[in-house]
């Protein structure tokens, strides 16, 4: 039996990656469609000046390339963030409001670029190689981030099912589309140097969103921003109502910040993190024939007695009191966290990226694969995120990569 629940546990997880795979071809389909319909809103993406630091740091960029028009159309979608990112990784940081871009993914694309794909240089030319590589790194970086979701989930919520639902919703998910340094301070008199150098704590990051990008908390409340505000206000309600269904479960943990926990979500915490510490007379008994490796046997024979006269399944409220779910203990650590990531949406950056932002949240997800399989009126929401998902998709697949302003 437990060999058979690890075979389909591989099987939902080969489901996944497809899922995730497949979702990244018809975004990349609907791109190319959308672009050889419609002309980019703002051309200015394809310029390329010469770096300002070193113009002989990039040599490979003066090379003459054997298919131009193939790497001109790889240029042409660097859009929005994307010029930003392609062009530190070209020329390092030139500006002072370049550092609002973190060094991680410039400096993948830098080493792609000259390691893996370097033969593809006099082919397309560097700059389309620089974006080729973004492309690859984001996808591969998605790929990946569906299957652990789907682990991750598998864990949290012990259900294989709800896991797979979750994944695959993060597969189709609306967002699909999308510190300090030595250098500017020192050697520098007072008069020359920028405000936040002369600060106690002296924050690039932070001048940099606020004085270049508008950052700062509730700067966005204003009548002019209500249409962003509204763009926002679908993943930001479905964050709200997730959090509320799980305050309504599970009222005192959430209030306690987790502090108020049973004893059985205790030790089933313990088992999971330090299974070693926990002793076999405390466990519950669905945790101790875990631990003896039996858990597929024992999980079965538990269904069963719970379901009682509706094999059909397992409604969410078995799920809860069996310790797994959505209204698990494990859950309250990612619950508190998107809260913490709306309310920084809402009061402090730009909220309309908040459908990206918030995309990285996994209980957003186990609340859609919960409300998907509940009956009556969860039930119709959930074919409403269902339609939101593709809505955003195949408007965002049109306006982003076409450089319409779109979030």
């Amino acid at each position: 039996m437990a060999i058979n629940m690890l075979a389909a546990n591989s099987d939902y997880e080969r489901i996944v990656i497809a899922s995730a795979i497949a979702s990244r071809i018809l975004l990349l389909f609907l791109i190319v469609f959308w672009r050889s319909l419609v002309s980019p809103y703002d051309t200015s993406a394809s310029l390329n000046p010469a770096c300002l630091i070193d113009s002989s740091s990039s040599p490979l960029a003066g090379q003459p390339v054997l298919f131009p028009r193939i790497g001109s159309a790889i240029e042409s979608s660097i859009v929005w963030d994307g010029v930003h990112f392609v062009r530190i990784a070209e020329c390092g940081y030139e500006y002072e409001k370049s550092y609002a871009f973190l060094p991680l993914l410039p400096l993948c694309i830098s080493f792609l670029s000259h390691t893996v794909l370097l033969p593809l240089v006099p082919v397309i030319g560097h700059r389309a190689v620089l974006g080729l590589s973004g492309y690859l790194i984001n996808n591969i970086a998605f790929v990946l981030a569906a299957r652990y979701l789907f682990r991750l989930s598998h864990i949290i919520l012990k259900d294989v099912e709800a896991a797979m639902r979750a994944s695959i919703l993060f597969c189709f998910n609306p967002a699909s589309i999308f510190y300090s340094s030595l250098e500017h301070c020192s050697g520098r008199l007072p008069d020359e140097m920028r405000p936040w150098c002369k600060a106690r704590v002296p924050l690039l990051y932070n001048f940099v969103q606020n004085y270049y990008w508008g950052v700062g908390f509730l700067r966005y409340f204003r009548f002019e921003q209500l249409p962003n505000f509204l763009l926002a206000s679908p993943i930001l309600s479905l964050a709200f109502f997730s959090i509320v269904h799980y305050g309504k479960s599970r009222p005192k943990l959430l209030l306690s910040v987790g502090f108020q926990a049973t004893a059985e979500d205790r030790n089933s915490a313990a088992m999971l993190y330090f299974p070693e510490r926990v002793p076999r007379s405390s466990m519950p008994r669905h945790t101790v024939a875990s631990s003896s490796g039996l858990q597929g046997n024992q999980n079965l024979r538990r269904k069963k007695q719970i379901i009682g006269q509706n094999p059909a399944k397992l409604s969410v409220e078995d799920k809860t009191f069996s310790g797994s779910g959505y209204s698990s203990a494990f859950v309250i650590p990612f619950i508190l966290h998107m809260g913490f990531m709306a309310a920084t949406a809402i009061f402090v950056m730009h909220v309309q990226v908040a459908t990206r932002f918030l995309s990285a949240s996994p209980p957003l997800y186990w609340f859609a694969s919960y409300v998907m399989v509940n009956p009556g009126r969860f039930k119709r929401w959930g074919y409403i995120i269902w339609a939101y998902s593709v809505a955003y998709i195949l408007l965002g697949s049109l306006l982003f990569s076409n450089f319409y302003p779109f979030t």
